[in-house]
């Protein structure tokens, strides 16, 4: 069935089984905030490794640099989260390790090089506003005195509004920080009390008011879809009011229950969690509303408004992909800082420990406390490269992959292309010989299109023998 993108962005409807496949695809593709996906990093990639990368780094002088900083504790638990998280009420543990945070710094600074620019900056967690103004503008200071930060650049910190102390915004922007990611799944009580987070939209109001009069260029309210006693009504109530307290960005985040992997989530019923149906009803109703709003979809479930950067950038045709989904700044070298954070340099990947308290001793030690990782090898650059120019701009000139990677595109990825051929006859991939283009319906599927090009995902479908295309 064709699907057919009309003149003000939305589509007719496509037979509700299309629809329902096409949103299972997107729910089973990796993010790609890294390729290969951390799934296939290695232990045998370890500290030493990491600093190889890194004195290569030093030695070719290479460009301005990235930073995400992980502060990981909340002082209580949500039963839907799958953050690298430590719930705690212990101030002392959460300042222990702070100190050690600042000690990696140093120990990282010194390895490439004082002084380094930073264009782009991400503090995420965990809770980041569980620390103090004061303490988070030290932890910044201590950044500072180690790299050149740049005033104009891409400076972002996540926020829990339920936290947020007054004078919060004011304070943040006094730090550097120009962008705020607030986190608020949603504001049904019963989906609330489902994944045990008491959440009020009175906090979320005044937070979004101190923000704009303290200047934020960007702020972003992130929504999960897909959460226990979550109904389309009730989703779509809580976006109007988010919609109300004029955020710059909304973000739809789906969920995914993996109650194996998380403990926390086996506190969830899955009884309760909305039916795939129900899923591709509740995004479906949320674009049009969105758009109705103003927002323009970016992709990936991101939408934003005109004057936002993010919607700024995609129109520039400068919209880059990189380890915390999408970015205005041109691609770099990311330095990941805390426990469980990913680093990118050059072709490889190292994540540091994965609890924070394996990863204070191993710092305290004067180690790296890197868990393990991977260098990328020639095929991988080319997927990689593939995969983000689909995540970001939604095409990929088919000429500068084969410049840059030294390959014949159509013969290199001749079974990849054939993968696409579905996503083409139903209208939401274009391809030609000079470039791959995803429409403007498809941007709804960015993961599940570039998984056709993802060689582990592909070959993990094989040897379980399912049809990997619609």
């Amino acid at each position: 069935m064709k699907v057919t993108a009309l003149h003000d962005g939305t589509w007719r409807e496509a037979p509700s089984d299309t629809w329902m496949r096409l949103r299972e695809l997107e729910l089973k593709a990796p993010r790609y905030t890294t390729y290969p996906a951390r799934d296939h990093f290695v232990e045998a990639f370890d500290a030493t490794s990491y600093r190889r990368w890194l004195q290569r780094r030093r030695l070719a002088g290479a460009g301005p640099l990235s930073l995400y900083v992980h502060l990981p504790f909340c002082p209580s638990g949500c039963h839907h989260c799958a953050r690298d998280k430590l719930v705690s009420r212990s101030h002392a543990r959460a300042l222990d390790y702070l100190r050690q945070l600042e000690r990696e710094i140093g120990m990282l600074a010194a390895e490439i090089g004082h002084g380094q620019q930073v264009t782009r900056m991400y503090w995420g967690g965990g809770t980041p506003n569980f620390f103090r103004p004061d303490e988070l503008a030290g932890l910044a200071g201590t950044i500072r005195g180690l790299f050149r930060v740049r005033p104009g650049g891409d400076h972002a910190i996540e926020i829990d509004p339920r936290n947020a102390e007054p004078e919060l915004a004011a304070r943040l922007a006094a730090i550097g920080f120009n962008r705020l990611a607030i986190r608020v799944p949603d504001l049904d009580p019963e989906v609330l009390r489902a994944v045990r987070r008491p959440q009020a939209a009175i906090p979320t109001v005044g937070f979004i008011a101190d923000a704009h009069e303290a200047g934020f260029r960007s702020i972003g309210l992130e929504l999960v879809c897909g959460l226990p006693r979550q109904t389309a009504k009730g989703f779509l109530r809580t976006l109007e009011e988010l919609i109300a307290m004029g955020p710059t960005r909304i973000t739809l985040h789906d969920y995914r229950y993996q109650p194996q992997r998380y403990r926390n989530q086996r506190h969830i019923r899955a009884a309760e969690l909305p039916s795939l149906a129900e899923l591709t009803s509740l995004h479906a109703r949320a674009h049009e509303r969105l758009a109705a709003a103003d927002y323009e979809f970016i992709g990936a479930g991101h939408f934003a408004r005109p004057d936002d950067p993010l919607a700024r950038a995609l129109r520039a045709g400068h919209l880059d992909w990189d380890c915390h989904g999408y970015s205005t700044q041109p691609e770099s070298d990311l330095i990941g800082l805390g426990a469980s954070a990913i680093s990118r340099v050059g072709a490889s990947y190292a994540q540091n420990l994965r609890s924070p308290d394996e990863y204070v001793e191993a710092v305290r030690q004067g180690l790296l406390p890197v868990a393990r990782g991977i260098e990328l090898d020639a095929d991988d650059l080319v997927r990689r490269a593939v995969i983000n120019g689909l995540c970001a701009a939604g095409r990929v000139a088919i000429e500068s992959i084969e410049i840059a990677h030294l390959i014949n595109f159509q013969g290199y990825f001749a079974a990849e292309i054939r993968a696409l051929d579905p996503w083409v006859d139903a209208g939401l991939v274009e391809v030609d010989e000079e470039w791959i283009a995803v429409t403007p319906p498809g941007r709804r599927y960015l993961r599940a299109i570039g998984a056709c090009f993802d060689r582990y995902q592909r070959e993990s479908v094989r040897r379980a023998n399912v049809d990997p295309i619609l």
